[in-house]
């Protein structure tokens, strides 16, 4: 929501020591992500994506979503495989003629196919209950390359 910041307010926070960046998840969910999408001028392009954490059920949520828009996407997660820790990062991408490619990527078999639970998850939507009830939301994070949480302040988000 950092575009509906006056440049002012802008000046006033990056001068206080905040990132002068904000995010109001909540606000889009209700109102719906055309109500605090930037102007197509302000919206980044290409590279520079943010690193979101945020419950898989929320991923669904979002696929669902795009797909329903029609949209195209490309997205890379990482998804904890076991109990000691070891991470599984997926590439997910759907081209505008609907096709969807799922695979691994890093020190799994690289470029196997995902595993077919997972494709099943990230194909169907979550039960509608769980769409109405269940408001979580993307939260932003800077990851290291060891998928370690940075401290850094990004922004608020309300």
């Amino acid at each position: 929501m950092t575009h509906l910041l006056s440049p002012t307010a802008r000046r006033h926070l990056l001068a206080s020591g905040h990132s002068a960046r904000q995010f109001g998840p909540y606000m889009a969910r209700v109102l719906g992500p055309q109500a605090v999408s930037p102007p197509a001028s302000e919206r980044p392009r290409g590279g520079g994506a943010e690193a979101y954490l945020l419950p898989f059920v929320e991923l669904r949520r979002l696929l669902a979503e795009a797909r329903a828009a029609g949209e195209a996407f490309d997205l890379t997660y990482r998804r904890r495989e076991s109990p000691d820790g070891r991470w599984r990062r997926v590439r997910y991408a759907r081209r505008r003629d609907g096709r969807e490619t799922c695979v691994a990527l890093g020190r799994w078999p690289k470029g196997s196919r995902c595993k077919a639970e997972e494709r099943a998850l990230l194909t169907t939507a979550p039960p509608a209950w769980a769409m109405k009830l269940l408001l979580f939301f993307p939260f932003p994070v800077r990851l290291e390359e060891k998928m370690g949480v940075e401290s850094k302040e990004l922004g608020c988000v309300c």
